[in-house]
């Protein structure tokens, strides 16, 4: 069972920011792209450290840009601008590691109209044919110098898991997910995670946060893999209060679903995470 005003705030933010995309960063802002997630304070983040905890660090990131193309960095004329379709439709590859300093697959990200739509996953790397393909749900079309896919392990298996963004607004990031399976040698998409924004890996657990803003409201939630599934386990949501300040709610599993535990009000909505 999934917190319905994550969901519900993640499709309204979707739909106030069709057609929008993240701004150009400027000089000095490389590390906001290819979104944020602001949670109020007016400090840009990387779009997957939104209002990280201190002790927490992004992982590694197991793919890696290896396409003939050069990849334009900021500054060089065409960074951040769209890509070109017939690139795109030629395919843009990365590799990425299995384990970490372990087997690596090839994957061609390809589409119509500089938006990308699918990953042809070729494995062994050399492989002239791909294994399989990765289907993506986007409408959105590319920005050059962009990761178009990421490889992190999200679920603590050991294996390297796939995010790959379809959707930029002013709430953050969204992507398409699929993990590795290693009994099948493929990857499976993630039907929890695909479609949630800001996704990030918890330190210390198997566990992955996803959130989303909109405007004054702003949403958490927690999984954490047992059982070879997703389990939420803790959602927290800040609304603005009438009058000032803000109502913070939080949850927690209980029994099969999640249910609030503590509803309070803040002034600051930086204290969204507090205890």
């Amino acid at each position: 069972m999934r917190l319905t005003c994550v969901v519900t705030l993640s499709w309204l933010g979707a739909a106030a920011c069709a057609g929008c995309g993240p701004r150009e960063p400027a000089a000095g802002e490389a590390s906001v792209i290819p979104g944020v997630d602001t949670v109020f304070s007016g400090t840009t983040t990387p779009a997957n450290s939104a209002a990280a905890p201190a002790s927490w660090t992004p992982p590694p990131d197991e793919c890696r840009y290896t396409d003939a193309r050069p990849r334009p960095g900021q500054g060089e004329p065409e960074y951040w601008q769209p890509y070109d379709p017939v690139v795109m439709k030629r395919g843009v590859e990365y590799r990425c590691a299995l384990r970490p300093k372990g087997p690596e697959v090839r994957l061609v990200v390809r589409g119509e109209h500089g938006i990308p739509s699918a990953a042809d996953v070729h494995s062994p790397a050399d492989a002239a044919r791909p294994l399989q393909r990765l289907e993506l749900e986007n409408d959105e079309r590319a920005r050059q110098g962009s990761d178009l896919v990421t490889g992190e392990d999200l679920n603590g298996d050991g294996w390297t898991d796939l995010r790959m963004p379809t959707f930029s607004g002013t709430g953050g990031v969204m992507y398409d997910v699929y993990l590795y399976a290693p009994a099948g040698r493929t990857f499976v998409r993630d039907t929890v995670l695909s479609g949630e924004g800001n996704i990030r890996r918890l330190a210390g657990s198997p566990c992955t946060e996803t959130s989303w803003r909109m405007g004054g409201h702003w949403s958490s939630l927690s999984y954490c893999w047992q059982g070879g599934r997703w389990i939420p386990t803790r959602g927290v949501s800040l609304e603005p209060a009438d009058g000032a300040g803000y109502v913070r709610t939080r949850r927690e599993h209980r029994g099969d679903s999640l249910q609030a535990v503590r509803i309070d009000t803040v002034d600051d909505p930086d204290d969204a995470r507090s205890p």
